[in-house]
């Protein structure tokens, strides 16, 4: 038969897609209340005003403010009037010895905009009966938004099937994929300046980005590079509170990537000796290599070492083997009988090589033999293996009578490495039955309106062995040699158990699904309730240990909920469909049981999280903010109310950490729709998929970071500072601004923060040519289109993105105080292609 074959080219542009936070953007503002910030400082605590005012005045421009003066002030006139306003005479923009200071937009010189994202693909498919084959190529280029990132891949794939004889058929599927994905240090660690969405985040709107030379231009140094302002390198010193450094040098000559191949198979045999039995052996190796590298310019890294060097390799070799064989039979018509046994084997090998120098000899080969290391401590590789490998005997008996009357039933036995020889192996089950109850006479005749309904539950029983570490069951050393006694020592570094087995998941599931009116409306709802007995969890130990945790089965705990997905068509005819989709999930988790030493003590206690029996999974555990004190303007925390005491107090240091409630959302899901119109001139179709989410709750350090007293001067300020309570505002629920004040910022549930939202995740328009055009141009079909991808989001506050900050405590992980919009979040996406198929 003929080959049909489809290219694809695609082309877009990315921008960053939740905005910052509204910070203050104008430097007056900005210098104005941090001002009042100092000025409060003296005058809340107990200093006359004329002495207040000297005080900052003397410290507005110190290491204890700003630390940068950015206007030009007449001589002999104040900075800042009594009214806490600049000088109307004061002019944006100073110049002081060999520099001038201007103030720059970060994030406009941060992100790149000359980002083409290009992707384009092929694919081939063709065959017959005896015969089917499918090829195809891909090439994508997303060159990132910061500089030195990006990805990039290419990728192959192959797959052919043949039914060599009328009993055995034999097929492969083998693909490749090259990718290089650079991703700069640091731009995921919270509080670095390194991190360019952290740095600009909150970075204070005085500061300049680039070094100027005293007329003003910006300066380049001896190799030909722009100077950027550290904060650090000119006669100014950014303030205490500031992001000090500027990681833009670093972002254009340091280099990091991941070079990854990876090879993914499988190929299968079938055997079919009668007509009711087949047998199917299945080997699916995979193996993906992986050489990655960091670099440290010479130039403007440390002067140390020199520039550094560091590249590692992780090889990993995957085999999956699977033997099936499968009977189907059917017994006077109407009874439909499938038996299936088999064995799973899965196999890993991880094996990884890593090299460190420094002292780089040329500034642009990424080798360790470039490096030079004055000391041999410089130099620092090492190797590892690991090995890791699950097996599975199963079977599955499914029966039905005339598709009405459904029954299966199945059993699996399982064994991991991760545990021990005497703890390796959990047997797990399962028994489900449905209904169709549309195939009823009673329902035939008088529910002919109702094209499907179908009554399904099941009961059963499955292993979870997923704790991270793939030797979870025995002790690790790390091994050192001490040069000048020749001796080598071992110290424990992970600690395993040997008592370590499989997680017992019980599984509960009742649920109805439907088509009506000619499948013009369908869906289905579920309930479930999934109950983990001896949970995996790594349980955090005290310092004194040693070891920062202990693996073990602990506990159990419950989670139930409710899954409803609904579709339907509202308009169809022959030129016009139009059909919308939506799902909603409800889930909630429970403890139910913990050892008797943790319910004695109240639960399993984070810096930030509790486990306790009764609690959910995702339990808050941090002082309570009990708002503002009228009359001096102080933040207060509640004493002790996990004991029932709601003493407010301005002293953090006394409050007590108490439950503050399950921070899991409520509801969510998504929602779709889609229109496909033929006016006879071709089709158009247009696309839009929404997610939503209603309640839950997740922190917000990066607001919390924003709304500081002043004590950090040179941070930036969240809009909503200028709130702040004053005498003359005595109502306010935003403590008092005062340089002086430490307890007002402090972790407290003053920073959660709803994570309901919407989101726009995409919309895509499109037009496909009419085949009496296609019929003209020798093609089978031609479509154009255009789309957008996280276009819009609307949540609780502006640059807070409750998609990536939400913490769930998961298994010894508690909620992170350091959310909020730091890292690579959801990127804005506008692009265009076309796809023509021959």
């Amino acid at each position: 038969e003929k080959a049909v074959i489809t290219v694809e080219a695609k082309w877009g542009n990315s921008r960053r897609g939740v905005p910052n936070y509204n910070v203050m953007t104008d430097p007056a503002m900005y210098y104005e209340t941090l001002y009042q910030s100092l000025y409060n400082a003296r005058i809340y605590n107990g200093m006359n005003a004329s002495d207040a005012y000297a005080y900052a005045d003397a410290n507005i421009f110190g290491n204890a403010g700003a630390g940068y003066q950015m206007y030009t002030i007449p001589y002999g006139e104040r900075f800042m009037g009594t009214n806490f306003k600049i000088n109307p005479n004061a002019v944006l923009g100073y110049q002081q010895g060999d520099f001038y200071y201007y103030p720059d937009n970060w994030e406009k010189n941060s992100l790149r905009t000359d980002n083409l994202r290009q992707e384009y693909s092929v694919q081939i498919a063709g065959g017959g009966q005896q015969a089917s084959y499918f090829l195809s190529a891909g090439y994508l280029d997303d060159p990132g938004l910061v500089n030195g990132s990006g990805f990039e891949r290419y990728t192959l794939r192959g797959k052919v099937d043949a039914q060599v004889t009328d009993w055995l058929k034999a097929g492969a599927n083998i693909s490749y994929a090259l990718s290089n994905y650079k991703n700069p240090d640091s731009q995921t660690s919270w509080g670095s300046t390194g991190n360019v969405f952290y740095t600009m985040n909150t970075m204070a709107p005085i500061y300049p980005f680039f070094v100027r030379n005293a007329d003003g231009s910006l300066r380049i140094d001896n190799n030909g590079w722009h100077v950027y302002d550290t904060g650090s390198n000119t006669d100014f010193l950014r303030g205490g509170g500031a992001p000090r450094g500027n990681n833009a040098i670093n972002l254009l000559l340091d280099e990091n990537y991941d070079y990854t191949d990876y090879i993914n198979s499988n190929f299968y045999v079938t055997l079919q000796p009668i007509k009711e039995l087949q047998i199917t052996a299945r080997v699916a190796p995979a193996v993906s290599n992986d050489r990655s590298m960091s670099s440290s310019n010479m130039f403007y890294g440390s002067p140390t070492v020199d520039g550094m060097v560091s590249v590692e390799h992780l090889r990993r070799f995957i085999v999956n083997q699977q033997y099936l064989a499968d009977f189907k039979t059917t017994i006077a018509e109407s009874h439909h009988l499938q038996v299936l046994a088999g064995f799973e084997n899965y196999i890993m090998k991880l094996q990884s090589l890593s090299g460190r120098n420094s002292f780089m000899y040329s500034p642009f080969i990424y080798e360790l033999d470039n490096c030079f290391g004055a000391e041999p401590t410089n130099l620092n590789v090492g190797s590892s293996t690991e090995n890791y490998a699950t097996a599975g005997f199963l079977g599955r008996l499914q029966y039905d009578y005339d598709m009405k009357y459904i029954f299966n039933a199945s059993l699996r036995h399982e064994g991991s490495s991760r545990f021990g020889p005497t703890k390796r192996w959990g047997t797990f089950w399962s028994v489900g039955g449905a209904w169709l109850i549309t195939k009823e006479d009673f329902m035939v005749s008088t529910a002919n309106w109702l094209d499907e309904l179908k009554l399904k539950a099941s009961y059963g029983t499955q292993g979870n062995e997923q704790i991270g570490n793939y030797y979870a069951w025995r002790d690790m050393y790390l091994i050192t040699y001490n040069n000048e006694t020749g001796e080598y020592s071992k110290t424990l570094s992970i600690v395993g158990n040997s008592a370590l087995t499989w997680e017992a998941q019980k599984l509960f599931n009742v649920g109805v699904e439907f088509s009506t009116f000619e499948q013009r409306f369908s869906g289905g709802v579920d309930f479930f309730v999934r109950t983990n007995t001896d949970m995996l969890f790594n349980l955090p130990m005290p310092l004194s240990a040693g070891f920062a945790s202990f693996p073990t089965n602990i506990g159990s705990v419950r989670a139930s909920g409710i899954e409803i997905d609904l579709n339907g068509e509202i308009f169809r005819t022959d030129k016009i469909l139009w059909t919308v989709a939506a799902n909603i999930t409800h889930v909630k988790s429970k403890i139910l049981d913990l050892p008797e030493i943790y319910k004695i003590n109240g639960g399993i206690k984070g810096s930030s999280s509790i486990y306790k029996v009764g609690g959910s999974l995702t339990q808050g555990w941090m002082q309570r903010y009990a708002g503002v004190d009228p009359t001096t303007g102080q933040a207060l925390y509640y004493l002790d109310p996990e004991n029932g005491d709601f003493t407010e107090t301005t002293d953090y240091s006394i409050a007590k950490q108490t439950d503050v409630g399950d921070l899991s959302p409520d509801l969510y899901g998504g929602l779709s729709t889609n229109i496909e119109y033929d006016f006879g001139y071709g089709t158009f179709d247009l696309g839009i998929q929404f997610t939503y989410q209603l309640g839950g709750k997740a922190y917000d350090g990066t607001y919390q970071e924003l709304m500081h007293t002043g004590k950090q001067g040179g941070r930036n300020w969240h809009m909503d500072i200028l709130n702040a309570w004053t005498p003359t505002n005595p109502s306010a629920t935003i403590p008092r601004i005062a340089s002086s004040d430490d307890n007002d910022q402090q972790v407290s549930d003053r920073w959660l923060t709803s994570t309901s939202f919407l989101s726009l995740n995409n919309i895509t328009l499109g037009y496909t040519l009419p085949k009496s055009v296609t019929k003209i141009l020798q093609i089978s079909k031609a479509r154009l289109y255009v789309s957008g991808d996280n276009l819009w989001m609307l949540s609780a506050r502006k640059g807070f993105d409750p998609r990536q900050s939400q913490n769930a405590l998961g298994r010894g992980v508690g909620i992170s105080t350091t959310s909020g919009n730091y890292i690579y979040s959801q990127m804005r996406v506008l692009s265009g292609g076309i796809l023509i198929t021959f």
